[in-house]
């Protein structure tokens, strides 16, 4: 929509988010969504699960958070304020970097007749119930303030209402989570549980919620007990920063040299 402006429009859009920047007085419209639930296919309807929530929010705004994510993504990656077990939502970053470094690591520790134990670990609806005071806490702690700081406080009055049809529900204040469909979301996240991999002494991999962590050697109870001690580490520091481990989607991995087997736990 934007690239067809004329460059008199651009101009005056420009002006216009520059005056937001400086005054940090946001719209009320920018602090409201509408959120549609779109059904997923061969799923049954009368359960909410199957819905997928897709929020609509002013395009406006959303030309404003991406210009808020690029400053903070560079101020980030400049200082390496961010872990680098983290590969989520970063630039030249992928899931297959970090696959490809356990299946080395698994490798190689296998050819010199060692076992790998390896624990992958889902957080429950980790975007849905990340509190706002611990995101405006850790982006303090990272150095973020000032004017950036400001605007991405406005989680801290964002409203919302849902969309059935032509029906409007009654609207709700955000208590916890991120915006949905929010640009900075993914970021907000991210720095959310930057800290996690640094309290746990098991080599770790993150993508987004996903986090896998293992351990190797040759005495397989030895194993065990490490990655044990960690899990009490994750599980204390999502205690204390109102994050809960998905039991269902969780699960432990024993990889061994006697026939290169699998054993699921």
């Amino acid at each position: 929509m934007f690239k067809h402006l004329s460059d008199k429009s651009l101009h005056v859009l420009l002006t216009f988010l520059n005056g937001i920047w400086a005054s940090s007085d946001l719209p009320p419209s920018w602090l409201h969504s509408i959120i549609v639930p779109i059904p997923k296919p061969k799923k049954p309807s009368h359960l909410p699960s199957p819905y997928s929530p897709i929020s609509l929010t002013s395009n406006v705004c959303k030309l404003m958070e991406k210009l808020i994510v690029r400053r903070a993504k560079w101020y980030l990656e400049y200082n390496n304020k961010l872990s680098c077990q983290q590969s989520g939502f970063r630039n030249r970053r992928k899931t297959i970097d970090h696959i490809l470094r356990l299946h080395d690591i698994v490798q190689k520790y296998l050819a010199n007749n060692h076992s790998v134990l390896a624990v992958f670990i889902d957080i429950e609806k980790a975007y849905d119930v990340v509190r706002k005071k611990v995101i405006l806490a850790k982006l303090i702690n990272l150095g973020i303030n000032g004017r950036m700081l400001k605007f991405i406080s406005f989680l801290s009055n964002h409203t919302f209402q849902v969309r059935v049809g032509s029906t409007l529900s009654m609207p709700k204040q955000l208590d916890t989570g991120t915006p949905q469909g929010s640009i900075l979301s993914p970021l907000l996240f991210t720095i959310a549980i930057n800290d996690l991999p640094g309290n746990i002494t098991s080599s770790s991999a993150w993508y987004a919620d996903d986090f896998c962590y293992w351990k190797s050697g040759s005495y397989i109870e030895h194993l065990f007990e490490r990655c044990q001690d960690s899990l009490i580490k994750v599980e204390k520091w999502c205690t204390n920063w109102g994050f809960k481990l998905s039991v269902s989607k969780s699960a432990a991995i024993l990889l061994t040299k006697k026939g290169n087997q699998a054993h699921f736990l």
